[in-house]
């Protein structure tokens, strides 16, 4: 080849190049955004789930506060009381039935559990959201369940032992869930016998013991409703945005 010919050649193949590289980079770029995009649409789709649990988390929450703090009520009423004699049979049997522990009261951490399943990451800049998102439901999430399982450890059951050790103690009339059902009618022995056993120390104890460990569970209900509550704003704010 002639000497001009050649310079031609080698103008058009770099021309060439030029043009292959500048697709490449335009097709690689176009990728980037679209998958780009598809993170923020996953992100919002998760943000949006999240919301829902927080929301559901906070109504267990109110609920959790509203019945443990009726127990604690109940625990130290019945502590303060000094005559039990002229109280209704009713109110007796109530009595022996205050104790209930909160383990039906976890969190819903299914929306989390997909997310480090599908290994999906988020996008960069919801990265500082996520985290606090994690932290909820890593460590606050384990300290709140271990709150609850200490509750429902060492709550008593009404078929404890100590309960059905009291022979003049009729514990089938507790259960409520038979219609139509009518608590008998107490004769003396009776009676003395849930007395004696409601202002007993060990009966006692177990209220102190029951209302000073739920006021525990209660300040930390209170903390997690807080994390719940202020997670939400953050994730409301994000998705304004």
């Amino acid at each position: 080849m002639s000497e001009n010919k050649t310079r031609k050649y080698i103008k058009y193949a770099i021309g060439e190049i030029i043009l292959v590289v500048i697709g490449i980079l335009i097709a690689l770029q176009i990728n980037n955004w679209n998958q780009k995009q598809r993170n923020k649409e996953l992100t919002i789709d998760y943000l949006e789930d999240f919301k829902k649990d927080l929301i559901n988390d906070t109504i267990i929450f109110n609920r959790a506060l509203k019945r443990a703090n009726n127990t604690i009520q109940k625990d130290k009423a019945i502590i303060a009381a000094n005559d039990f004699n002229s109280i209704t049979k009713d109110s007796l049997y109530d009595i022996l039935r205050i104790h209930h522990s909160m383990r039906i009261y976890q969190i819903n951490n299914s929306t989390y559990t997909k997310l480090l399943n599908t290994g999906f990451t988020e996008a960069k800049e919801y990265r500082e959201l996520f985290n606090t998102i994690s932290l909820y439901y890593t460590i606050e999430y384990k300290i709140y369940g271990e709150y609850i399982e200490w509750d429902k450890e060492q709550t008593i059951d009404m078929n404890d032992s100590e309960f059905l050790e009291y022979d003049n103690i009729d514990l089938s009339v507790l259960n409520k869930s038979i219609e139509n059902t009518q608590l008998p009618n107490l004769d003396d022995n009776t009676r003395n016998e849930i007395v004696n056993f409601i202002t007993s120390n060990k009966f006692r104890n177990r209220l102190y013991a029951d209302y000073t460990r739920k006021e525990r569970v209660v300040n930390r209900i209170i903390i997690q409703k807080e994390l719940a509550t202020g997670l939400l704003k953050l994730i409301d704010a994000k998705l304004k945005s």
